[in-house]
C-alpha cells in the first residue's frame, strides 16, 4: 500500500475514518516506520496540547493578532462609482467569438448598403422612364423606334400579363337592376 497523506494519518488519530479505510490504514501504520513515525509525532503534539493551559487573555490576544494581518492584507474598498471601474473577465475564446460576429455584422450591413444603394439607383432610373412613357401619348410602335434607335444593343422584355382575370361564361345579355338576383356570397 502507499502511505497516506499526513492529512489522513491525523485524520485517523483523531478517529475520524470510517471503518473500512480505519483499518486499512491502522495495518499500514503498523507495518510502515515511516507513517508509524508521522502517527507518533501527531501523538505527541496532541498530548502536548493537551496539557497546555491556555487562559482567555492568550487566545484573544492571538485572535487580534490574526484579525490584524487579515485587515492589513485587505484593500480598502473603493468609493467612486464608475461604470467601467470592475474588470471584466471574459474567455479568449468567448471575445474572439463577439469580434468575430462584430466584424461579420459590419461587414454585412456595409455590403447590404452598397447593393441597396445599386437597387435605389436602379428604381429611381426605372421611374424616370416610366414617367417620360407615362407622360407622353407615345404609343408602342414609338416606344420600340425609339429604342431601336439608341443602338447600343440593349435587349428589354416587356412581359404583359398572361390572362385579364375574366372567364368567358356564355353570351352577354341585358338585365334591368329590379330583375338581377346575385349569385354566390355578394347579397
Amino acid at each position: 500500500m502507499v502511505c497516506p497523506n499526513p492529512e489522513l494519518l491525523s485524520a485517523w488519530l483523531d478517529n475520524e475514518v470510517p471503518s473500512p479505510w480505519k483499518d486499512a490504514v491502522q495495518q499500514h501504520v503498523q507495518a510502515c516506520p515511516h507513517c508509524a513515525a508521522v502517527v507518533d509525532r501527531f501523538s505527541a503534539c496532541h498530548e502536548a496540547l493537551a496539557l497546555q493551559n491556555c487562559d482567555d487573555t492568550i487566545l484573544q490576544s492571538a485572535a487580534d493578532r490574526v484579525y490584524g494581518r487579515l485587515i492589513a492584507n485587505v484593500k480598502p474598498a473603493s468609493s467612486s462609482l464608475h461604470a467601467f471601474s470592475r474588470r471584466l473577465l471574459v474567455p479568449l475564446p468567448l471575445a474572439a467569438a463577439a469580434a468575430a460576429l462584430i466584424i461579420f455584422l459590419g461587414a454585412s450591413l456595409f455590403l447590404a448598403g452598397r447593393r441597396n444603394d445599386q437597387l435605389m439607383m436602379a428604381v429611381q432610373e426605372a421611374e424616370q422612364g416610366s414617367q417620360v412613357a407615362a407622360g407622353s401619348a407615345i404609343g408602342m410602335d414609338a416606344i420600340l423606334e425609339y429604342l431601336s434607335s439608341q443602338g447600343n444593343g440593349l435587349n428589354i422584355t416587356i412581359s404583359l400579363p398572361q390572362s385579364s382575370g375574366f372567364s368567358g361564361s356564355g353570351e352577354p345579355f341585358i338585365v334591368r337592376e329590379a330583375d338581377f338576383k346575385p349569385t354566390g356570397g355578394n347579397k
